[in-house]
């Protein structure tokens, strides 16, 4: 009668726990249930990948089990059902070798060779067996799949880190063709490949194409087909139609891999078969897509970067012709005992084409002029400045007012194209008359005011300068300037400013400011009108330059308010 060795159990527990072949295993159980039972021909049988069981190990000489095989369903755990099919291949017993509810094989043993049956301590011996044999084979199974999950593990851990030395490889270079080259050499080094494309898109989606070691021919069409590709992807899988897949295939494009920044299309990816022809695994294509967006990320950054270096360069240049502009203002502004001179002017960019100036052009005569150009920025700043030099040369000839203008006009008109006009209010303050003498050359028409209000706008004059070459008899306003009267000029920056609802400040605006402090300093009056254009804009951006300049007669009685 079979005695059952707890410690002999143990021992081939171990042994088979040592083992790290899942056949192996089977064989030496197989071999134990025989040997121990004394049976004469023994098989073990393993699901294959068509979910028959087949014979994998037998001993015993069998041929009717060598080409035999079974449903699945046919195996239970029962280890007394005989089976027609395993009857005919002359066994008697089937014992499954399952761990929990996954089958992993079937041993079916033949007859005893004193030819009884097998015992309940025989059946319990078997089945003991059996459970080793599972956990046996459930532990290589973890083994196995540890040793792969680690392989995986190591392979990822070396992409991460090449990603990880591009990366910094990257950040380092600021030139396209340097990141371009980098990245070859990392497809070439990972992947054994030597050919790739690399297709840009700017903001405006035009495409250029920076690397092609493709035979491959691109137009907007095919660009159009693959833009719509959104994850890195084999290019036989790639739900294009079959026309654009052959051409990508016939020029041996494999993959294709979207580049992608803060998820918006920055370029596309195309890398050609591998050196070694292998096939391109999930781990592959996600280095290559690692890979094109840290390559396309670099990029971005570097034209940022560049753009930011051009972006201080005309910074800078903008800043000096500012401060070069703002010297073109006059700095100090002549004072007198009964006259009070106010200017104001900022430019809606970082450079304007409006003008004032307070010109001495005897000790008694002072000229006062106010100019807008039309554009704006930096063609407009050299036209101002063109301007200004031009009447600062001719402001002490004592030309005459008509004169003046007309020579003005000439300069203007050589050296400017067609669509380049100057609308200039320029006027003479007497300061021993009291008067002004002024032509208004279509600008906005100054105000004439007295402590009361506007007395009038100052029209007289004629054309604008810039446009007709020939001569023109421009009108003379004249005004005799009492106590307290004053003249407002200004640009259309003022009146044509707006608000965030669109709404512009109009004229009305400024008059009403105008009548409300016109018995003010002028630099009372200069200090409200700003404030009550800044909060009629609140915060809506300058639309133009803005510009002022004031005469005030000081009244020889108190009742001027002086601040």
């Amino acid at each position: 009668m079979l005695q059952i060795n707890l410690e002999s159990l143990i021992d081939f527990s171990a042994k088979l726990n040592e083992i790290k072949d899942e056949r192996l295993i089977l064989n030496s159980a197989l071999l134990a249930m025989m040997g121990k039972l004394k049976i004469i021909k023994g098989c073990v049988f393993e699901l294959n990948d068509t979910n028959e069981y087949v014979a994998s190990i037998q001993k015993g000489y069998n041929p009717a089990a060598e080409n035999h095989s079974f449903k699945n369903y046919l195996m239970t755990n029962d280890p007394k059902t005989n089976y027609k099919s395993i009857k005919k291949m002359g066994y008697q017993y089937c014992i499954p070798v399952n761990y929990n509810d996954c089958n992993f094989a079937n041993i079916c043993l033949g007859k005893k060779i004193d030819g009884k049956k097998i015992s309940k301590v025989e059946k319990f011996y078997c089945k003991l067996i059996s459970n080793i044999t599972a956990i046996a084979i459930q532990n290589v199974k973890q083994y196995k799949e540890i040793i792969v999950a680690n392989k995986q593990l190591e392979l990822r851990n070396q992409l991460l880190d090449t990603l990880f030395e591009m990366s910094k490889d990257f950040n380092l270079i600021l030139s396209k063709n340097e990141i371009v080259k980098i990245l070859s050499f990392r497809l070439m080094g990972q992947l054994l490949v030597s050919r790739f494309a690399i297709i840009l898109f700017d903001p405006n989606d035009k495409f250029e194409f920076i690397n092609n070691r493709l035979d491959l021919k691109i137009n907007t069409q095919l660009i159009k087909s693959i833009k719509i590709i959104n994850y890195t992807v084999l290019t036989s899988k790639a739900n294009l139609s079959k026309k654009i897949i052959e051409k990508l295939t016939d020029s041996e494009v494999s993959v294709i891999s979207p580049m992608m920044v803060q998820g918006n299309l920055k370029g596309i990816l195309l890398v050609g078969k591998k050196l070694n022809n292998e096939e391109y695994s999930q781990e592959n294509l996600d280095f290559i897509e690692s890979l094109g967006n840290l390559a396309i990320l670099a990029i971005e950054n570097a034209r940022l970067f560049n753009e930011e270096i051009e972006k201080k360069r005309l910074q800078s240049e903008l800043n000096l012709a500012y401060e070069i502009q703002t010297n073109l203002f006059p700095r100090n502004i002549p004072e007198h005992h009964d006259y009070e001179l106010v200017g104001y002017s900022i430019p809606s960019r970082h450079i304007g084409g409006d003008y004032y100036d307070f010109i001495q052009i005897e000790d008694s005569k002072i000229l006062v002029a106010i100019a807008d150009i039309s554009g704006k920025g930096i063609p407009a700043a050299l036209l101002m400045s063109n301007l200004q030099a031009s009447l600062r040369t001719l402001a002490p000839m004592n030309l005459g007012l008509k004169q003046l203008l007309n020579r003005l006009n000439k300069v203007i008109y050589d050296n400017t194209t067609a669509d380049k006009f100057v609308t200039l209010f320029c006027g003479i303050l007497d300061l021993n008359k009291h008067t002004f003498d002024y032509v208004n050359a279509g600008h906005n028409p100054p105000y004439y005011f007295d402590n009361s209000g506007i007395k009038k706008e100052l029209t007289e004059g004629g054309m604008i300068l810039g446009i007709f070459e020939d001569y023109f008899d421009y009108s003379i306003g004249h005004l005799d300037l009492l106590p307290g009267d004053g003249i407002l000029l200004y640009t259309d920056g003022i009146t044509e400013a707006r608000n965030d609802r669109d709404e512009e400040y109009s004229e009305n605006s400024l008059k009403k400011i105008l009548i409300n402090y016109s018995n003010h300093s002028a630099k009372k009056l200069k200090h409200m009108l700003l404030i009550d254009l800044k909060n009629f804009q609140g915060n809506a951006p300058q639309s133009d330059d803005i510009t002022m300049a004031i005469i005030k007669r000081k009244t020889d009685t108190s009742d001027i308010v002086h601040v």
